[in-house]
């Protein structure tokens, strides 16, 4: 498995660009089911952004827990 990838002399991991991915999939999903069932899209992007900040905060807080030296 490659967990890095060289693009124009700068690293990438795959697990972030991955899970923008999952994210981006998952929201044009919420958009065509919300639209489908006749309710605004716009609210599920909001909630899709809450949920990404969401996940950010507390990816950085277990970080920050399981790093934590006394």
């Amino acid at each position: 498995m490659f967990p890095y990838f060289t693009l124009f002399g700068k690293m990438f991991g795959l697990y972030p660009i991955m899970a923008l991915v999952g994210a981006f999939v998952a929201g044009i999903f919420l958009c065509r089911e919300l639209r489908r069932v006749g309710q605004n899209d716009n609210d599920g992007i909001v909630f899709l952004l809450w949920s990404a900040l969401g996940v950010f905060v507390g990816g950085a807080l277990l970080y920050a827990i399981t790093q934590y030296r006394a």
